[in-house]
């Protein structure tokens, strides 16, 4: 038998025996009867009461009782409310033009209160308080809301803060979800999918719309630029300018290069809250990377200044590489070199070739003007024009000949300034005796005073342990690391290497027949190829060839020559980028460097020394950051920089023991820092409240915006309750329990005592 209290208590009731149990009525009966008989005596009470107790406890011995408590499950609800602590809700609005503006979050404070969290405790809701920005997290505070101070968060990723609550829904048993924001959450791309993962949770997502429909702002709100373009070349850019809260007022958009302001343009908005684009024109007659800035000058009364300004990168390549090619004579080989340069249409090409040298001349004087030959123009080519190529190619030329001799010196100064020089060998050019000027020699890895005799023979090419890793060659081995059938030349010259070759860094790469075919120096800032043979056409055209990733390797060779010439990154001993062109303030950015020896193979243990500067700050400026690393052996380095602001910013770094005017020591990249651009690039809230009410009707939830001055709920919607985990029991035996029969016979001698001090019997 069982009896149920309704206090979580239950007391059961075991069998006992018949001559047990009529003993106990027996004593009950006595018990009675002397209290009957007592009745008129004073002490009767207290007598009573102490016989009753006793009874009690012996007929629970006697009945064997126990006593479960039984605790039911918690059917309380439970709603997780996640607040936005991103900078956007620090943005000032209005519901009208004529009230006041007032923060995003401070409207949630003045709403959201302490009495908010008591009646929904009423309601029988428990809160767990969420925020989020970039990642979820705990509210710890003991204020109702997470704004006691204004909230700086660099982004609004609810589609990952909803996405992490599935296991805290399915864990905590949140029967609902409410969302406090602004809505600048997501962008058009992702507003689906966050809808999406909004109905997998499985519970009601209510909103509540922190925004209000009128704000005063002008913004940038996208600029199109080009990530490459090309020297000379004037590229545009695009500029769309946004206002809301100005109607008809126009705005002044201003261009800069650093602090310099390259061009101005004044827009005005066509609609309050539209788009007004200027474009700006650009031309750069520098190669590199540099950092251009467009800001719009808002009234002072805006929202916020932190979207008037986008900075942005453009990669200067070079539009025309200018070549001059000059040969002694048309042969196969020149055919070649001419076809290969022409075929690329970045390469301005200005190629002769010598039908009628000095020793015709001689033999008919015929003036130049009478015949259909054009003049080699001489003068204008090695002087005037000289600095203006890019690249200088002498084929089988024969200076002496062709009265070039005077102008040597200016070609050997032009290489030691920085530009590159290619000498292909023959009969005439490097086969002639020694003609060349001292000056135009010490920039030559070979021994140019003297002739290098021209030989027809079979010459086999080997490729040399510098040649493996040099840019020129290492790109005609296989995936293998092996050269390919390249099949026999059929000449050489028979050159020496110059005495002063290891001064000016001479590399030979190619070898053939015990003589060097391919070498390479770097003299001064400039660099040279010498390539003596007169038949490396045949390298593009000779029986079975063997192709080098799906190209000649006579392309192959040239290509990598003058990519190297030209000074190509990829030719660079000394690099330096980093892991992302762009980052987020606050995010670390991390540098790499690399160091190839003069072999181009990694080199290791080399002390490089870098800086961060801003991209455009001035010349005495003190860097943001410093850095010094030792190359590992993979031939790098890596470092991480933090705490950069907002902007671009240029990383340099030198060999050690190098200054800033030794160039082949010296690396940049440019790289940006962006302000938190989703946050704080558009304040019009309504966009925002459209997609949380969006997202609530979605969901089954409810739809509050405070921007409209709707008042909270009382409650909220939420998944129906249920059941969930157990309740909590646990029974005590009192029948056998020793404390019970002391009480009962404590009690029976308190019955007995007090009766004798009252003269009972």
């Amino acid at each position: 038998m069982a009896l149920t209290v309704h206090l979580g208590l239950a007391f059961t009731f075991g069998e006992s025996s018949p001559w047990v149990q009529g003993a106990l009525l027996a004593a009950t009966v006595l018990s009675v009867y002397g209290l009957w008989r007592d009745r008129r005596h004073g002490a009767v009470a207290g007598s009573a009461m102490l016989r009753i107790a006793t009874l009690l406890v012996l007929a629970g011995i006697v009945t064997r009782v126990q006593v479960t408590m039984e605790r039911p499950p918690d059917r309380r609800a439970r709603l997780a409310v996640l607040f936005d602590t991103s900078a956007s809700m620090t943005l000032p609005d209005a519901p009208d033009a004529g009230d006041p503006l007032r923060p995003r979050y401070e409207r949630v404070r003045a709403t959201w209160t302490a009495e908010t969290v008591r009646a929904l405790s009423r309601a029988g809701i428990d809160l767990e308080v969420l925020t989020f920005d970039e990642e979820l997290g705990r509210h710890t505070g003991d204020a109702p809301t997470p704004y006691a101070t204004a909230p700086d968060g660099s982004g609004s990723d609810l589609l990952g803060a909803l996405s992490a609550m599935r296991d805290r829904v399915a864990a905590s048993h949140i029967g609902g979800i409410v969302v406090v924001s602004d809505g600048r959450v997501a962008g058009e791309d992702a507003a689906a999918a966050l809808v999406d993962t909004a109905r997998t949770l499985g519970v009601p997502v209510s909103t509540v719309a922190a925004g209000a429909p009128y704000a005063r702002d002008v913004w940038i709100a996208s600029v199109r630029a080009p990530p490459f373009a090309f020297a000379e070349n004037v590229v545009d850019i695009d500029v769309d300018v946004a206002a809301l809260g100005y109607p008809g007022r126009a705005f002044e958009v201003r261009l800069y290069q650093g602090d310099e302001i390259l061009e101005r343009r004044t827009v005005v908005p066509p609609t309050d809250g539209g788009y007004g684009r200027v474009r700006f024109d650009v031309a750069s007659d520098r190669v590199g990377s540099f950092a251009y800035t467009v800001e719009v000058e808002g009234p002072a009364d805006q929202a916020t200044r932190a979207n008037d300004r986008r900075t942005f990168v453009i990669e200067v390549l070079r539009d025309k590489v200018r070549i001059l090619h000059v040969a002694g004579r048309p042969d196969w080989d020149v055919r070649a070199l001419r076809l290969l340069l022409r075929r690329d249409p970045n390469v301005e090409l200005l190629s002769y070739y010598i039908l009628r040298d000095l020793d015709d001349i001689l033999r008919d004087p015929t003036p130049a003007d009478e015949l259909s030959l054009i003049p080699f123009p001489t003068d204008e080519l090695f002087s005037e024009e000289l600095g203006s190529f890019d690249l200088v190619v002498l084929q089988n030329f024969d200076y002496g000949r062709h009265q070039v001799g005077r102008y040597l010196p200016d070609i050997a100064r032009y290489v030691e300034e920085g530009g590159g020089l290619v000498l292909i060998g023959g009969d005439l050019g490097l086969g002639q005796p020694g003609q060349a000027d001292a000056s135009f020699a010490k920039v030559l890895p070979v021994d140019v005073r003297r002739a290098a005799p021209f030989e027809r023979r079979s010459v086999e090419i080997r490729i040399t342990p510098e040649g493996r890793t040099h840019p020129v060659t290492a790109g005609l081995l296989d995936a293998s690391g092996t050269l390919p059938n390249l099949g026999p030349l059929t000449d050489r010259n028979r050159v020496r290497l110059a005495p002063h070759a290891a001064a000016i860094g001479t590399r030979v790469l190619l070898e053939g027949a015990g003589t060097p075919l391919l070498l390479t120096a770097e003299p001064g800032k400039g660099r040279v190829v010498v390539l003596a043979t007169a038949s490396a056409w045949r390298l593009g055209f000779g029986p079975d060839l063997a192709f080098v990733g799906g190209m000649r390797p006579y392309d192959v060779l040239w290509l990598g020559a003058i990519r190297w010439l030209l000074r190509d990154e990829a030719s660079d001993r000394l690099g330096v980028e980093t892991d992302r062109p762009r980052y987020d303030v606050g995010d670390p950015v991390r540098v790499m460097v690399t160091t190839l020896g003069p072999d181009y193979a990694p080199e290791a243990g080399v002390a490089v020394r870098g800086t961060v500067r801003r991209a455009h700050g001035a010349t005495d400026e003190a860097p943001e950051a410093t850095f010094e690393l030792t190359t590992g052996p993979s031939g790098t380095a890596r470092t991480e920089i933090g705490g950069l602001p907002v902007g671009a910013h240029v990383v340099e770094v030198q060999r050690d023991g190098t200054g800033a005017e030794d160039t082949e020591d010296t690396a940049r990249h440019v790289f940006l820092v962006d302000p938190p651009r989703r946050e704080l690039s558009d304040v019009d809230a309504r966009e925002g409240t459209r997609f949380l009410a969006a997202l609530a009707e979605a969901t089954g939830g409810a739809f509050v915006d405070l921007g409209a001055g709707d008042d909270l709920p009382r409650t909220f919607p939420l998944r129906p309750r249920r059941a969930e985990g157990r309740a909590a029991r646990r029974t005590v035996s009192l029948w056998d329990h020793p404390l019970l029969v002391l009480l009962a016979l404590g009690l029976a001698v308190a019955d007995v005592h007090l009766r004798r001090r009252r003269g009972l019997a």
